[in-house]
């Protein structure tokens, strides 16, 4: 039997991204792109002095505001899940980035794993929707190996802990079963999250370089759900300071 999820093709979309008439400001050939799951970030005193708005993302009631920052980075502002994540990327490619450092929020699934430190994600595990239609049917997505070696070589620089590893991918969180959760710690995911593998399979089929790190807010290795961290608003905040320091950086780098 066929599944509709498996039935790739290659032929080109109907409707592609067209910002033209949304641009609040010209992006002036920036070509690297900060995505954060940071919706409040205009209430960050020190970062929000130096944000521009570039347009507005719109999915459903949702309205986003995505950014330029010091002139030198666009910040994207991204929502959860995969497939607006996937349509934000679609639209910033777009406009010419061609580089994408991503930070997001991961639950932690592997107990061996210090929940402190940061995931430097090597591949996810496509257990999403999204993937499937910009990529053949297989189990893996993949992040840019050298994009993915200069975020590491900025961690480092930084004493950011971290270590290299895949994530396990889905849409719903409120089906993240002992059973699925002891299969792909098994097949050596480190942590669950809802967009990397549709974002690498983006980048994959557009040609662009993505790399991905996370942080854990909650664990999911116990008979019991451990619930949010306390110290999360902290957590966050301290991974947004350094994905946009990263991202400056690697915007320097050409």
């Amino acid at each position: 039997m066929s599944y509709p999820i498996a039935e790739f093709d290659n032929e080109h979309s109907l409707i592609s991204p067209s910002l033209s008439d949304e641009l609040i400001t010209d992006p002036n050939g920036i070509d690297t792109c900060v995505m954060t799951y940071y919706p409040d970030i205009e209430n960050v005193e020190d970062i929000a002095k130096d944000l521009t708005p570039l347009y507005c993302f719109h999915s459903g009631a949702a309205e986003i505001m995505q950014y330029i920052y010091k002139d030198s980075i666009i910040i994207a502002n991204m929502p959860s899940g995969a497939p607006s994540s996937a349509s934000i990327m679609e639209e910033l490619i777009s406009l010419g980035v061609r580089r994408f450092v991503c930070m997001g929020g991961s639950g932690l699934i592997d107990g061996k794993f210090n929940v402190d430190s940061y995931l430097l994600v090597s591949d996810a595990i496509r257990d999403e929707g999204t993937s499937y239609h910009y990529l053949p049917a297989g189990e893996r997505a993949y992040t840019s190996p050298l994009l993915s070696g200069q975020l590491a070589a900025c961690f480092k620089k930084r004493n950011a802990e971290f270590k290299v590893g895949r994530v396990w991918s889905t849409d719903a969180i409120y089906r993240e079963t002992p059973a699925r959760i002891k299969r792909r710690l098994s097949e050596g995911a480190i942590g669950v999250d809802m967009e990397c593998a549709a974002l690498c399979a983006v980048a994959q089929r557009r040609g662009v370089e993505y790399a991905q790190a996370l942080y854990f807010t909650d664990c999911l290795y116990q008979d019991v759900w451990s619930g949010i961290v306390p110290h999360y608003k902290e957590l966050r905040l301290k991974a947004l300071r350094l994905i946009i320091d990263c991202g400056l950086e690697i915007a320097d780098m050409i």
